[in-house]
């Protein structure tokens, strides 16, 4: 009776920090990636919410070499001397994730960029990455190619 017992208060304790991780991680919404021609540079778009984490890094078979990017806008200025507004690309080394809220990854500010395409990637396919997180499981995730809507960039 003893073992029994025990078995049932270890089986408890288990489920209970199993829904306890679960409720802590991060969840992955929307994603989808832009059309991109093979040995160009395609990008994937998605929003994240659930833990406090940090987005460090993330694989993808159909590419060579996978960053997390972001936009900087800088102020140039042009031949007649007028302030410009030019928009770069700059890699980063992670991406925060909240508890609540809502991290979006969107054109023109954070995404994750697909560098030396092996395929090319039309409206309708699929693309699959795994995402890496400072402290939460990795996360599988599958982004629908969708036509992209004006303001995206290409490589």
């Amino acid at each position: 009776m003893r073992k029994l017992s025990y078995l049932i208060a270890v089986s408890y304790l288990f489920v209970a920090t199993s829904l306890i991780a679960a409720e802590n991680q991060v969840k992955v919404m929307e994603p989808w990636a832009r059309p991109a021609q093979m040995g160009q540079s395609g990008a994937v778009f998605l929003q994240m919410t659930g833990a406090e984490d940090k987005l460090v890094k993330a694989e993808c078979n159909d590419c060579e070499v996978v960053e997390l990017h972001t936009h900087l806008t800088e102020i140039k200025k042009d031949k007649d001397g007028n302030d410009i507004e030019v928009k770069k690309m700059r890699p980063v080394s992670y991406i925060e994730v909240h508890k609540k809220g809502i991290t979006e990854l969107k054109k023109g500010g954070l995404h994750i960029m697909l560098l030396k395409m092996k395929r090319e990637l039309k409206e309708g396919d699929e693309v699959k990455l795994r995402l890496i997180f400072e402290s939460s499981v990795p996360v599988n995730i599958i982004a629908k190619v969708k036509k992209c809507c004006g303001g995206c960039h290409r490589k």
